[in-house]
């Protein structure tokens, strides 16, 4: 049976809950020292692969097609590819989906002695190079997917796009290429969240509060008539008692993560108030890092209905990283690509 939004439900273990999770990944590496391809993505995968066969959930995994390109096309890592290639074949036999992900900072990538050199970011969003080049690469990175999936499934189609960085604003560049590319969902917004600085820059501090929209031209615009959904990211209130909490463990347990590569330089702000120590803020729901309990936290108050939760392989704590995970286990999971269907026909029972 599938979650009804809004409706508290028990799974077979019979807890009540009126939650339900949809799991995305971005499957990339890092961008200031790339890291390693199995230490970042292959291992920590298989252990979340194995986690969602125990729980029978099914995610969805944004694949950064530009890496996969620059694989391909390096001779020593040619063993490399084969194995991501495999690993995705896997993912989509098991019911799982990929989807379009892009970090145009591949384009001025070098490869030297086993990693992945990123001399700039100045091609860090995809709005910083020509309208033609970006409608290019959405179309070549959907059809290289669409080549991935369909060696398993022959009708195999991309639907949706998470943007690198979270930088889908301004959207106009990006319109066309939707449009080429066949892709219908965006799953780049965060309601509440902002960063004007660094390599990042995106502004969602308007964006509605609902579980997704349609929209033109903006995705944090609605409008009835667009062509495109936006399915946003979850958002919570992330207290100083949560921020006391990770300080604490960060402080008792030197967790390792299983990826080996670190962030860009000026690093990935969410929001201007982590510069303070215990001021809360908006943050993305995630079992990244230091965010083991938080989500177990977010989902028992059955507030959101729908939650989306972003995760990134490269960020899988050894220890508790699949604990975090499966946190999930007991609420109703939801592909993204069947979220509109889901949402609306809830909204068609709620409307009779």
């Amino acid at each position: 049976m599938r979650c009804r939004l809004g409706e508290s439900r028990r799974c077979t273990g019979g807890r009540a809950h009126s939650q339900c999770v949809c799991l995305t990944f971005d499957y990339e590496l890092f961008f200031g020292q790339s890291g390693t391809v199995g230490r970042c993505l292959l291992e920590p995968t298989e252990h979340i692969l194995a986690l969602l066969s125990q729980t029978g959930h099914a995610a969805t995994f944004f694949v950064d097609a530009l890496l996969l390109e620059r694989l391909s096309s390096v001779r020593q890592e040619a063993n490399t590819y084969q194995r991501v290639l495999e690993q995705l074949c896997r993912m989509i036999s098991r019911g799982h989906r990929i989807e379009l992900h892009l970090h145009s900072s591949w384009l001025d990538a070098k490869y030297d002695n086993g990693c992945w050199v990123f001399p700039h970011h100045g091609h860090y969003r995809l709005q910083s190079l020509p309208t033609t080049t970006v409608t290019d690469l959405l179309v070549r990175g959907t059809e290289l997917l669409e080549v991935v999936g369909r060696a398993v499934s022959a009708d195999y189609k991309v639907v949706a796009f998470r943007a690198g960085g979270w930088c889908i604003q301004p959207f106009g560049p990006l319109k066309e290429g939707f449009r080429k590319a066949g892709l219908v969902i965006d799953s780049s917004v965060a309601p509440g969240l902002r960063d004007r600085g660094g390599v990042q820059v995106f502004d969602f501090s308007h964006a509605p509060s609902a579980p997704l929209w349609r929209f033109s031209d903006d995705p944090c615009v609605i409008d009835l008539q667009g062509s495109f959904w936006e399915v946003p990211i979850s958002v919570y209130r992330r207290t100083w008692r949560d921020r006391v909490r990770t300080l604490y463990y960060m402080k008792t347990r030197r967790e390792e993560r299983y990826g080996d590569g670190t962030g860009a330089d000026g690093g990935i702000q969410l929001h201007s108030s982590l510069f303070s120590k215990l001021r809360p803020y908006d943050a993305i729901l995630s079992t990244d890092g230091s965010s083991r309990g938080l989500l177990g936290r977010y989902l028992r108050t059955g507030t959101g209905g729908l939650a989306v939760v972003l995760n990134h392989p490269k960020y899988l704590l050894k220890e508790t990283g699949i604990m975090s995970l499966g946190e999930c286990a007991q609420y109703r999971s939801v592909l993204l690509k069947d979220v509109i269907s889901l949402v609306t026909s809830e909204r068609g029972r709620d409307n009779d």
